[in-house]
Parts: structure tokens; sequence; C-alpha cells
């Protein structure tokens, strides 16, 4: 009898493996494909100059403003897709990665200070300016970089599904970013 529920035990035990090893093998796939679809979009930008200068500049902590842009625009999107948000994705992606095309320093000690702290509200409307100049972006996607920086910019509130969650992205990223836990939590 013994012998009889040791086979019975290693032949469901068997059954089980081969299901986890299954499923393991379609999560990595629907990973790598998901990664894919991101590198994808955001593959048409990433190789143009004024976006490769994003990082020359320092956004949050170690952060390069590039390398923040990118965080905020993966966050989105895994949320939009696991969350099933049904935002466009071209619109959140691109304003993810645009949100802040300011393309200056803000951390500059020559500037005055004043400068530096209306960064704070100023540097969404630069950079949808610079989108707008360079790429040509849609209304949707210039109204999400708009209000990226809602609460801080009270008047400037998202109004779109694509606006609230770079909203919520480019917070979480900022937060993570600043303590320096982006690798310890899924960011670059």
């Amino acid at each position: 009898m013994l012998l009889f529920q040791t086979n019975m035990t290693n032949a469901v035990y068997h059954v089980f493996s081969r299901e986890n090893t299954r499923r393991t093998k379609r999560a990595k796939a629907l990973k790598n494909a998901r990664k894919e679809r991101f590198h994808e979009m955001i593959g048409e930008y990433r190789n143009i100059p004024d976006v490769e200068s994003m990082e020359r500049f320092v956004q949050h902590g170690n952060t390069s403003t590039l390398g923040h842009s990118e965080n905020v625009a993966w966050i989105s999107f895994l949320a939009n897709e696991k969350l099933h948000l049904n935002a466009d994705e071209k619109t959140l992606v691109e304003a993810a990665l645009l949100h802040d095309f300011y393309l200056y320093d803000w951390h500059d000690t020559k500037s005055d200070r004043t400068v530096r702290k209306a960064h704070r509200h100023n540097h969404s409307d630069i950079a949808c300016e610079n989108a707008v100049e360079r790429f040509e972006i849609p209304k949707k996607t210039q109204d999400a970089i708009r209000s990226h920086m809602w609460p801080v910019s009270i008047k400037k509130v998202p109004k779109s599904k694509e606006a609230a969650i770079l909203c919520m992205a480019d917070k979480y990223c900022a937060f993570v970013e600043t303590i320096r836990m982006s690798k310890r939590l899924g960011l670059k």
C-alpha cells in the first residue's frame, strides 16, 4: 500500500510539475512579447538626438531624465495592461516618454533659485512645447504631458485615462528613483 501511495504521489507531482513548467514558459513568452512590444513603441524616439540628450540631465537621485522617462513609460504601459485600463497604448507611452522633454538641467546651481523653483510648475509646458515642435504630437498626448504634474500644478488636472495613468506612474517612479530603490522595484 505504501509503495502504491508513493508512486501515486510521484505521478501527481510530475503532472503538476509539467503544468507549472508549461505555465512558466507561457509566462516568460508573454513577458518577452510585452517587452518587445514596449521597445518597438519607444524605438522610434530612442535614437533621436534630442531624446538621447535627455541622458545628460539628472532627474531624481542618479537617474537621468531619459531613464526616468523610460521608467514612467514602462510603468504606465504595465499598469495599463495588467490592470486592464484600456488606455490608448501609443498615446500613453508617447506622452510618458516625452513628459519631461524640457532639455535643460534643472539642478544647475548657477541658475537663479527662482528659476529652479519655477521648474516644478513650468517644465510640463516646456516639455510639451518641445515635443510639439519636434514631433507634432496629437492633442490628447499634449494634454497628458501638460497635466503630469498634477496636483503640484493644481490647475492642470488629468482629463483622460492616459493622463491619469501617466500622472500616477510619474509619482511612483519619482519616489522610487529618489529613494534609490529603482533596481529592486523593477526600474532602470
